[in-house]
């Protein structure tokens, strides 16, 4: 990531802050969730599955970003892509 951060700065700093939302969109979520804030929008009621399928989502894209930073790895992708069968999300990554 610091070889990349020394080559791209600007778009490394993307992929970071992208990574950062998600973990804030979570964390907002769970908080509405709580009963904390407004109430989720019509776009996620309507989504099935509710909280899990929100963080599912989340993780999915978290993983992608990772690898886009460079710290997947194919082999890691085909694990996840592998649980995804199983209705499972995964992120991992080779850091």
């Amino acid at each position: 990531v610091a070889d990349r951060l020394r080559r791209d700065p600007s778009g490394t700093m993307t992929l970071l802050d992208s990574i950062g939302g998600v973990s804030e969109g979570f964390l907002a979520r769970l908080h509405r969730e709580a009963g904390g804030g407004e109430q989720p929008g019509e776009e996620e009621q309507q989504q099935p599955g509710g909280l899990l399928a929100f963080a599912s989502g989340l993780v999915r894209q978290n993983h992608q970003l990772l690898c886009e930073l460079g710290v997947g790895h194919p082999k890691l992708t085909q694990v996840c892509e592998a649980s995804e069968a199983y209705g499972l999300a995964s992120k991992l990554t080779g850091a």
